[in-house]
C-alpha cells in the first residue's frame, strides 16, 4: 500500500499536469495509459522515467514533457551525472519551436520543518509559519549542480570513423530551477511565499502545495497559487489562435474580395496566416528572452560573463554640437573618436542596469548633411570597456566639453569603427531616448530605415 508521502508525491505530479492543461493552455498529446504500470499488491503507479512522461503541446508551438522520477546517471543519454545517480520526483521539460529546452525540477516532501538550528535565518519563525526542512532545499541545490546536458556535434558524427563516444561534445547546465513542494498551510493569495527571494535570485526554493479547487477567480486556489503564478510567469498562457488584429485583417481582406472580386481567396488566407505566424514567432522570442534574463540564469562563474547576444548593439545619437569642441564632433565623422559618454539615468530610464555590460557595439547616429531633420547610422564602434564615473571626471577631450556635474555617467572606450555597408537613415533627431534601440549586427544590416530596425531584449525594457 502507498504511504501518505507517496500519495502526496503522485498528487503533486498530477497537480502540475492539471495546471499545464487547465491554466497555461497546453493540450495533452500522449495518453496517460502508457504512464501506468501494475505494481505489487495489484496497485497501479506512474511509470518512472521519460518513457512514461506525459507530453503536451500548445498553440504557440511550445511542447512540454512531465516525467515522474526519471533516473539520471553516468550512462543516461542527453542529460547525465558524473558522480552519483540522481532521481528527482518530478521533471518538467519545455521545448521552444527553435529546439531550445528548459527544465524545472520538483521534489514532493510531505514534511514540515519542526526543529531549529543555531545557523537558521533569525527571521525564520517555524512556530508561526510553515517551512520545508533544510535538507529538502539542499537537495534542490544538489540536483542543479549534478545534472549536465551533453550535446554532440552533428557534423563530427557524420565524419568517417566517428561515433557517439568520439564525437565532439558540449556540456551545459539544463536545470533552470529546482523546488521542493511541501504541505505548508498559507492563504497564498494574501501572503508572500517565504522562499520568494531565493526563487527570484537563484531559482532554488519551495512552494507550499495543498489540495484545493483549481479556480483562479476564487480564493479556493490558495493552496497552490504560488506554484501556479510561478509557472505562468515562466511559460505564459500561450496566445489566442487568432487575435482581434488578425481577425480584423482577415475581415478587411475578405470584404475587399467581395467588393472588387480581384483578391484570390488563398492569398487572403495566406496573408492572415502569415500575420499570425509572425505574432507567434514574436511571442516565443519574448518568452525565451524572459527566461534567459532572469537573475538566476545570469549568474556566471567568477571571472566569466554570461551573455545572450554576442553582438548586442545599442543605437544612440551623438550629442548636439552646440558648446562642444569641433575636434570631438569631427572625430566621429573621421573615425578617430575614442570615447562616448551617457548619463546613467538616461540609460536606466529605458533599460535594466546589467544590460550595459553586455553591449558589444555602439551604432552612433550622426547628422546627415543631406537630411537635416534626422540622423543616420553609418559606422559601428566596438566597445573596449565601459566604466561608471562622475561627469566632472570626464575630460573635454573625452566629451567635447568639460563639466562640474557630479552625476554618474557611463564612459565607453571605443575601438576602431567598422563602416556599415548600407546606412540606416531617419534616426530621430529630437528626444535623445528615441534614438536608443537594442539590436544585433544581423538586424542592423537588414534595415534601411530606423523604423525598420528590429529590436531584441524587449524583456530588458523598464
Amino acid at each position: 500500500m502507498k504511504s501518505v508521502a507517496e500519495i502526496y508525491e503522485v498528487w503533486c505530479f498530477l497537480t502540475i499536469r492539471n495546471i499545464l492543461i487547465d491554466e497555461l493552455g497546453f493540450k495533452e498529446v500522449s495518453a496517460s495509459k502508457q504512464a501506468l504500470k501494475l505494481k505489487d499488491f495489484f496497485e497501479y503507479q506512474l511509470q518512472d522515467g521519460f518513457a512514461g512522461a506525459f507530453e503536451f503541446e500548445r498553440n504557440d508551438g511550445i511542447t512540454a514533457r512531465l516525467a515522474h522520477e526519471p533516473p539520471f546517471n553516468k550512462t543516461t543519454k542527453d542529460i547525465r551525472t558524473y558522480s552519483v545517480s540522481q532521481k528527482p520526483d518530478i521533471v518538467l521539460e519545455v521545448t521552444l519551436p527553435n529546439n531550445k529546452r528548459f527544465i524545472w525540477l520538483f521534489d514532493a516532501k510531505y514534511r514540515i520543518k519542526t526543529l531549529k538550528s543555531r545557523y537558521d535565518d533569525p527571521e525564520q519563525n517555524i512556530d508561526t509559519m510553515d517551512f520545508v526542512p533544510d535538507d529538502a532545499i539542499n537537495q534542490m541545490h544538489r540536483y542543479r549542480d549534478a545534472l549536465i546536458r551533453i550535446e554532440r556535434d552533428k557534423n563530427s558524427l557524420n565524419e568517417k570513423g566517428s561515433n557517439k563516444e568520439t564525437a565532439k561534445t558540449q556540456k551545459s547546465r539544463p536545470i533552470f530551477g529546482a523546488f521542493a513542494l511541501y504541505p505548508g498551510y498559507f492563504n497564498q493569495l494574501d501572503t508572500k511565499n517565504p522562499y520568494l527571494n531565493s526563487i527570484d535570485e537563484v531559482s532554488i526554493g519551495a512552494f507550499a502545495l495543498l489540495p484545493n479547487a483549481l479556480k483562479t477567480n476564487s480564493k479556493s486556489n490558495a493552496g497552490h497559487y504560488w506554484l501556479l503564478s510561478f509557472l505562468r510567469q515562466q511559460l505564459g498562457n500561450g496566445i489566442n489562435s487568432q487575435s482581434n488584429d488578425t481577425q480584423s485583417s482577415t475581415i478587411a481582406l475578405t470584404n475587399n474580395t467581395i467588393r472588387n472580386n480581384e483578391v484570390n481567396s488563398k492569398a487572403v488566407a495566406y496573408q492572415a496566416n502569415s500575420h499570425q505566424v509572425d505574432k507567434v514567432a514574436k511571442h516565443n522570442h519574448q518568452l525565451e528572452e524572459r527566461l534567459y534574463l532572469q537573475e538566476a540564469t545570469r549568474i556566471p562563474y567568477s571571472g566569466m560573463e554570461q551573455i545572450l547576444y554576442p553582438d548586442l548593439t545599442l543605437t544612440i545619437a551623438l550629442a548636439p554640437k552646440a558648446g562642444r569642441h569641433k575636434e570631438y564632433i569631427d572625430g566621429f565623422k573621421h573615425s578617430t573618436a575614442q570615447w562616448y559618454h551617457l548619463p546613467q539615468t538616461t540609460f536606466l530610464d529605458k533599460y535594466k542596469q546589467h544590460i550595459v555590460n553586455e553591449i558589444r557595439y555602439l551604432a552612433i547616429a550622426t547628422t546627415n548633411d543631406a537630411q537635416l531633420t534626422s540622423k543616420q547610422i553609418s559606422k559601428l564602434w566596438p566597445i573596449e570597456s565601459v566604466t561608471l564615473v562622475p561627469r566632472r571626471s570626464i575630460t573635454a577631450e573625452q566629451s567635447g566639453k568639460s563639466s562640474k556635474d557630479t552625476k554618474p555617467y557611463y564612459l565607453f572606450r571605443l575601438g576602431k569603427p567598422l563602416t556599415i555597408r548600407d546606412t540606416v537613415d531617419n534616426v530621430p533627431l529630437r528626444d535623445f531616448k528615441n534614438s536608443m534601440k537594442l539590436t544585433t549586427l544581423e538586424h542592423l544590416q537588414q534595415a534601411a530605415s530606423f523604423d525598420e530596425l528590429q529590436t531584441v531584449y524587449q524583456q530588458a525594457l523598464i
